[in-house]
């Protein structure tokens, strides 16, 4: 419903003032003079009525003394003049209260008007931007629309090409001939494996903000999961000479109810990050614990992020432009994808990092999804207290 211009408390200060500026000290001090009018009337009028009773018993008594007339004349004209005044000045205070309340609607007035078409104005813009948002919501469902089918469309054949590249690199059907095309086959299945991820995490992205990405939850141990996701980034690591720490908590951790492959395809994207950017010799440190939430930290010793760039790599396709970024391969969806399956579950994920001290990232999970197990009891103290 479109909202309505409402007058504020200034609009009503305002209209208060407007009504109230002949309320003045003039004002008051003309109040004073009124009430001065009304001691002086009632002092002449109120010897009226005992001069009139006194005139009236000496004429029953046969008295005419002229004296007598005079007196209750000279007591009566001044009581005439005093009400005749005090109407005056009655009648100009009642037109100066009639012309400050004709100023005060006018006022009113003016301010409904002006209210009025600011009320049309907002009316106005509130209908151009329902019909932006419209738009822009048209655009973003054909968008998804349209990269959910060409996801679709390319991961066909990219399967198609993977698996034929997989057959030549292992020459199934026997020997290539030339050594080079073991190579080439190689290149091609790391290729397409390569683009067939990309094309997935588009597709998961997708979902996610068509919200029909859909987990599939169970109650799990973390340090498992931890566990498979460093042997699968292993290689990785083991070629750019970077150094996994991991041990795992003592205790274990409470496990967490959670989709496994979910919780796996984050990890994944964190640690595969992390090692892409931290330089040969350097470390990357996984630590779990339980506070309030179930926390999973990964550190690294990389390169690091300029704090005015975290913003952007939060967001799809979002990249630093350096070195690593220009000679790494990565869409740039890797952090995005972490930041909305986390959020699918309940939680939130922190970045923190600084050039040349590396990076921190961490993932946080509700207490809700922590299945905690009960405090033992001490069955020797129950049974004293219940002796």
């Amino acid at each position: 419903m479109p909202e309505t211009a409402t007058p504020s408390r200034s609009d009503d200060l305002a209209l208060t003032e407007a009504g109230s500026r002949p309320h003045s000290p003039r004002k008051t001090r003309l109040r004073a003079i009124g009430v001065l009018c009304w001691l002086l009337a009632g002092s002449i009028v109120l010897p009226l009525p005992l001069g009139a009773a006194g005139g009236y018993l000496s004429y029953r008594a046969g008295d005419q003394d002229a004296s007598a007339v005079l007196t209750y004349a000279a007591i009566g004209i001044p009581a005439a003049a005093g009400l005749m005044l005090l109407s005056l000045v009655a009648l100009r205070r009642t037109r100066r209260e009639q012309a400050a309340l004709a100023e005060l609607r006018q006022a009113q007035a003016d301010r409904i008007a002006e209210l009025g078409a600011t009320n049309e104005r907002l009316n106005r813009t509130i209908e151009t931007l329902e019909g932006d948002k419209s738009a822009a919501e048209a655009a973003s469902r054909a968008k998804s629309r349209f990269l959910a089918n060409m996801s679709h469309e390319l991961r066909t054949p990219l399967n198609a090409i993977i698996g034929f590249s997989e057959l030549m690199r292992g020459e199934l059907l026997g020997p290539l001939g030339n050594p080079k095309y073991r190579a080439y086959a190689a290149d091609i299945h790391f290729s397409g494996t390569h683009l067939l991820a990309v094309i997935n995490s588009i597709l998961d992205v997708v979902r996610h903000e068509a919200g029909k990405l859909e987990l599939q939850e169970e109650t799990l141990a973390v340090e498992d999961v931890v566990d498979e996701a460093l042997r699968l980034v292993a290689p990785q690591a083991l070629r750019g000479e970077v150094e996994f720490r991991w041990q795992p908590p003592a205790p274990a951790l409470p496990q967490l109810y959670c989709d496994r492959v979910r919780l796996r395809q984050m990890l994944l994207n964190i640690l595969s990050n992390a090692v892409k950017f931290t330089e040969p010799g350097g470390s990357v440190e996984i630590k779990a614990a339980l506070e309030d939430e179930l926390r999973i930290d990964v550190r690294d010793t990389g390169i690091g992020i300029e704090p005015d760039d975290i913003a952007r790599i939060m967001t799809p396709f979002g990249q630093v432009a350096s070195m690593y970024s220009r000679t790494h391969q990565g869409a740039g969806l890797g952090l995005t994808l972490t930041k909305a399956l986390v959020e699918q579950h309940g939680g939130r994920i922190a970045l923190y990092s600084a050039p040349g001290v590396g990076t921190t990232v961490r993932l946080s999970f509700p207490a809700e999804r922590v299945m905690r197990t009960p405090e033992p009891v001490d069955l020797a103290i129950g049974q004293g207290a219940s002796s």
